[in-house]
């Protein structure tokens, strides 16, 4: 069995939902919250953008504490390295910094704590 075949099993073998819908939910939900910025379209493409790269990172992060998976896992999903996943989750650490990018994390929680996917305590 290749690599690619043995990173791919890991990758699917999940008790808790899966990143993608995980990552479609988010982005749905920061998409709601924001009508006049085009985000979907552009979250798995290579774009730059403040706001589509703030709401990648939040559903970057948040697909890391709900489904447990792999940065590697994750940012394959998102067309990125894990590299790119860690720089998200050490600047959405960060947030205080950054109030945009805390509102729109405070938003994509509380949608994952609605869904049940993530404890109120969190």
């Amino acid at each position: 069995m290749s690599r690619a075949q043995i990173h791919y099993m890991i990758c699917r073998r999940q008790t808790s939902p899966p990143v993608e819908e995980v990552a479609k939910g988010i982005i749905d939900e920061i998409q709601m919250h924001f009508p006049t910025l085009v985000i979907k379209p552009y979250v798995y493409k290579r774009n730059r953008n403040q706001e589509v790269v703030r709401a990648r990172q939040t559903a970057m992060v948040l697909c890391k504490e709900v489904t447990g998976q792999t940065l590697a896992c994750i940012g394959d999903y998102f067309g990125r390295d894990h590299a790119t996943v860690l720089h998200a989750y050490r600047r959405i650490r960060n947030r205080k910094f950054d109030p945009d990018l805390e509102y729109i994390y405070d938003i994509a929680s509380a949608f994952c704590k609605r869904q049940g996917w993530i404890h109120a305590d969190v």
